[in-house]
């Protein structure tokens, strides 16, 4: 059996958590990232991402197809947008240089703010630079990597020889990764299993399960039970992406539940806590005393307590000054899933499918969580911005089993009105 998922971090993890579960059974099920597992079936060291390359090839044609006046520019969505845009809705697709048309003429679910065919044609002319300074440093990019192993699983079969495979967090996948492991499954029964949320999707996509050749109506189910979170911290978490629209695949039946009414939870327990200080002082010198009291409880040890952050800039200050306190610390790139007696610190984002007793989100003000929108951004981008920065944080707050922490400097942010910690 292959247990996969996007995020690469997470199958180690599960790997640990499933071998103190079930070592008898551990030697049959394979835990690898899609992106890794990927690697293993094209093989070979020419289709290995050089990151640097990559990013180089990029930069080069974004300074070749956007020059200052260009209709790209003059958006002012940063080039990190249009990056997004190759590959999640090109590439992602596995549209290749030869699909001009389909692009110009295709939904782009997923992305806020609607191009005219004047912009997506620079940004067609974008991807084929981009694509071209790719073959000439002789690399290629992760999306690349699951497009060679979806064609070679698709013609020579699967050499990893699986019986079934089991995707989690499917919904943040590609069109590409989801044919892939599709392709893995082949048209055994019951030999593919999504498992997905579509309220903690972070990325764009737009794809039909149904298109892929994947058909899930009358084979869908809920799962209804929430075994790790407080009645209270649903509640909460629920407010945060509250009329947000979300996709769970492609059972109408389903998707006309409402998300709140279709989950049940028995446990209840503390409202969760929004603190707001005066200054960032005295934000982390409270922040650090309720770690300390976190830590001194009977049933907590330094290991049940995350501290979950919007950015590795602030990671990396957390885990600092924790460890300052001479307290253990470890960051989630670094997490493994063995036990270890250290407070966990680490992103929204990093934190998907991880749980913890405790979690504590530090710095959630305006600033820091970017409420107000960039220069040059415009209203439909600046919300496809923020609603994504809502399901992070909606990310952040279910991995808490019991308490939930989230201090700001002044007032807080607009994502976190204080009328959505109030459990009534």
């Amino acid at each position: 059996m292959l247990f996969t998922t996007y995020i690469r971090t997470l199958p180690k993890v599960l790997e640990t958590l499933y071998r103190r579960l079930s070592p008898d059974t551990a030697q049959q099920v394979t835990f690898m990232s899609v992106h890794a597992y990927a690697l293993s079936v094209v093989g070979g060291p020419k289709v290995r991402p050089d990151v640097e390359q990559v990013d180089a090839a990029f930069n080069e044609a974004w300074r070749q197809a956007a020059p200052a006046g260009s209709a790209l520019r003059e958006l002012g969505l940063g080039k990190g947008y249009f990056r997004d845009e190759l590959a999640w809705i090109i590439k992602g697709r596995g549209l290749t240089v030869e699909d001009r048309d389909t692009y110009l003429s295709s939904p782009r679910t997923g992305r806020g703010t609607a191009f005219a065919k004047h912009v997506r044609e620079e940004i067609w002319d974008l991807f084929v630079l981009y694509e071209r300074r790719l073959r000439a440093r002789k690399v290629v990019d992760f999306d690349d990597v699951l497009r060679f192993a979806r064609d070679q699983v698709r013609a020579r079969g699967d050499p990893g020889g699986f019986d079934a495979v089991i995707v989690d967090e499917a919904q943040d996948l590609t069109q590409v990764g989801l044919e892939f492991l599709a392709g893995i499954a082949g048209d055994r029964q019951d030999g593919l299993l999504l498992l997905g949320d579509g309220q903690q999707s972070l990325y764009p996509g737009g794809h039909s399960l149904g298109a892929i050749g994947i058909d899930v109506r009358g084979r869908s189910a809920v799962l209804r039970l929430n075994y790790r979170n407080t009645w209270e911290i649903v509640a909460a978490a629920n407010r945060i992406v509250a009329g947000l629209p979300f996709d769970d695949g492609d059972d109408a039946e389903l998707q006309q539940i409402d998300p709140v009414e279709r989950i049940d939870v028995s446990r209840r327990g503390e409202v969760p806590a929004i603190r707001r200080f005066a200054s960032v002082d005295d934000h982390d010198e409270e922040l650090m005393l309720a770690i300390e009291q976190l830590a001194a409880r009977e049933d907590t040890d330094l290991g049940d307590i995350g501290v979950l952050a919007p950015s590795t800039a602030l990671v990396r200050t957390y885990a600092a000054r924790i460890s300052e306190l001479g307290l253990a610390c470890r960051t989630l790139d670094r997490y493994e899933g063995s036990p270890s007696n250290e407070v966990k610190v680490g992103t929204f984002k990093r934190s998907k499918g991880l749980e913890f007793k405790h979690v504590l989100v530090p710095r959630a003000e305006p600033r820091v969580l970017r409420d107000e929108p960039s220069a040059g951004e415009d209203e439909a981008t600046h919300q496809e911005r923020l609603d994504r920065t809502r399901r992070e944080l909606f990310v952040a707050v279910t991995r808490a089993r019991d308490t939930v922490w989230i201090g700001h400097v002044g007032e807080p942010s607009a994502l976190l009105s204080p009328a959505s910690w109030s459990a009534t």
